[in-house]
């Protein structure tokens, strides 16, 4: 197979770069551009030296550690380098392994007589990057709601359920008739709390066994709406340290699948805790 330099240094300038990127972005650590041109370039520089190596397995394993912590040196601060280090190592086996899969899927084996294109080799490599970047948002993401979940508990009529919460900065409803604050639940947990109460009563304005029902308007992101609001005996927020019960807590029966985005059944209302 023949390799060639300028192929061999393009390819690992971009590899080594996004790379860096992807840690960066992964630990959440600010990185100067030039620094990542630097290390990027070097990385490249060590690249084309192994194939003209002679050192033994073992001493080629420690040539190319020495190399990724003078590349991560180059990049990161000392605050927490073992940990960037052992991130940029991981993620380099992730792209070699999308690498083999690649001339896997290509060859049938990865002892191949011929070398992918540099341009395709950078599309795939490129697409890696984005595809590890979404799994890192959706991971940041899920845990900053994590932050804002809580263990709540309601009873009402002889009837307990436990479920959690997320602290939801944008529900700021108030009872019209009270001013007290407004905690949203979703269909789930209503059917949960309530068995014998069902859509078609609600439309009906059955209501059984709620205790003072009525309507509140809420303002949503689509406009103006009216949700059914009620109390219920207790609200208990499990905050770890500490709990804060709510006695005659208002709920609002809320039909839109927020559970989706925060995997909670209920939206507490900023109000309770200021």
């Amino acid at each position: 197979m023949e390799v060639y330099i300028e192929d061999c240094i393009l390819e690992n300038f971009f590899v080594t770069l996004l790379l860096l990127l992807t840690t960066s972005k992964l630990l959440k650590v600010y990185v100067k551009k030039i620094r990542l041109i630097i290390a990027s370039l070097l990385g490249a520089l060590f690249a084309i030296t192994y194939p003209v190596l002679t050192f033994a397995i073992f001493e080629m394993v420690l040539y190319r550690i020495g190399v990724g912590v003078i590349i991560c040196a180059i990049v990161f601060e000392k605050n927490g380098f073992v940990s960037k280090y052992l991130c940029f190592i991981f993620l380099t086996a992730l792209y070699g392994g999308f690498t083999v899969f690649l001339y896997y899927s290509i060859y049938g084996t990865v002892n191949v007589n011929s070398k992918i294109p540099t341009y395709a080799l950078l599309v795939v490599l490129f697409i890696i990057y984005h595809m590890v970047n979404l799994v890192v948002r959706a991971i940041n993401k899920r845990a900053a709601i994590n932050n804002f979940v809580y263990k709540i508990t309601i009873t009402d009529s002889g009837v307990m359920v436990e479920d959690f919460a997320f602290l939801d900065s944008g529900n700021t409803l108030l009872d019209d008739l009270c001013k007290e604050p407004v905690f949203i639940i979703n269909s789930k947990l209503f059917e949960k709390l309530y068995e014998g109460i069902s859509i078609i009563d609600l439309i009906t304005k059955n209501y059984k066994q709620l205790k003072f029902p009525h309507y509140v308007n809420s303002m949503f992101a689509n406009g103006m709406g009216r949700i059914l609001v009620f109390d219920v005996d207790l609200l208990e927020i499990n905050l770890g340290e500490k709990k804060i019960d709510f006695k005659n807590a208002k709920l609002g029966l809320c039909y839109s699948r927020f559970e989706k985005s925060f995997n909670c059944n209920m939206l507490l209302n900023i109000n309770a805790f200021v």
